[in-house]
């Protein structure tokens, strides 16, 4: 399970925003989707990718979230993220739904870290709020595909091509993160979708790894206002990232102060002299399963 980080330094931190400049660099990402990127998880294109439902075509209510840091004051403008449709049958998204929590972090009664009850925002986008693109085609090779509610589901050939949805927010509606590079803060985005009812949809994992798990939620099953958590993890039928972590691919932006923009350009050659400390930095580990609550 991963821990908390006890103290993140000033350092960490410009480390944390040069090394979200130069992954969209070595990637070829397009500055066209994002301007300034406050975090940068991006997708696994490799075919040990996998995605995990978030749909509710079955009338199971799922909710996936991830965790992110803060270490800025300002608004989240815009949220991006990837996923899938099952064996590539492409339905329609009809509302997108995302919030963002406060942070419970692991502890000896709960053994991995999860969204609080504490909704900081939410927000519902129907079909024109958002946009999709084809962020790429994986032909010949087939990523793999996995409902956690179902554990038969899963498939070594789920999909081939990964889709970018982008969300531009009004800055008047925003959410304003309070973090600070000397008080940084964890969020949880929250997200699920609803579709036409054509094909399944799925949240693509991020070869990226960063804190605690990504979670899975469903309804109190007694009955109760809430939602019950559990902590994701690849399958043990998918060699060798078995009982790794799960993480999602998505991207929190801002709209970037002038200096910010400079900050950014005269870090571009910093950033790419730092690569091989980068590939270091995304190290896997091993925890558990998908499964029940813990």
């Amino acid at each position: 399970m991963r821990k908390k980080e006890a103290g993140l330094t000033k350092g960490l931190m410009k480390r944390l925003i040069l090394t979200s400049l130069f992954v969209l660099i070595v990637t070829g990402t397009s500055f066209g989707d994002w301007v300034a990127p406050k975090w940068v998880q991006l997708p696994n294109e490799t075919s040990y990718g996998m995605d995990v439902r978030m749909d509710r075509n079955d009338e199971v209510g799922r909710t996936l979230a991830d965790d992110f840091l803060c270490t800025s004051t300002d608004k989240i403008t815009d949220i991006h993220f990837w996923g899938s449709w099952k064996n590539d049958i492409e339905g329609e998204i009809t509302k997108i739904h995302l919030s963002i929590h406060n942070d419970i972090s692991a502890s000896q009664s709960q053994s991995y870290s999860r969204p609080g009850e504490q909704l900081l925002w939410s927000m519902d986008f129907d079909s024109g709020q958002f946009a999709k693109r084809l962020y790429k085609d994986i032909s010949p090779a087939y990523e793999r595909w996995l409902d956690p509610i179902n554990q038969q589901s899963y498939q070594r050939q789920g999909d081939q091509k990964i889709w970018q949805y982008n969300i531009n927010i009004d800055p008047s509606v925003a959410f304003e993160q309070q973090g600070t590079a000397d008080n940084p803060i964890v969020y949880w985005l929250d997200v699920y979708v609803e579709t036409n009812g054509g094909g399944e949809f799925g949240w693509k994992t991020s070869s990226q790894h960063w804190n605690d798990d990504a979670v899975l939620g469903v309804p109190i099953p007694t009955g109760q206002a809430g939602i019950s958590w559990s902590e994701l993890g690849y399958p043990y039928s998918t060699p060798p990232w078995q009982g790794n972590s799960v993480d999602f691919a998505f991207v929190v932006t801002t709209i970037p102060e002038p200096g910010t923009i400079f900050l950014l350009g005269t870090g571009l050659l910093t950033v790419i002299s730092r690569r091989r400390r980068f590939n270091n930095m995304a190290q896997r580990r091993t925890t558990y399963v998908f499964g029940g609550n813990k």
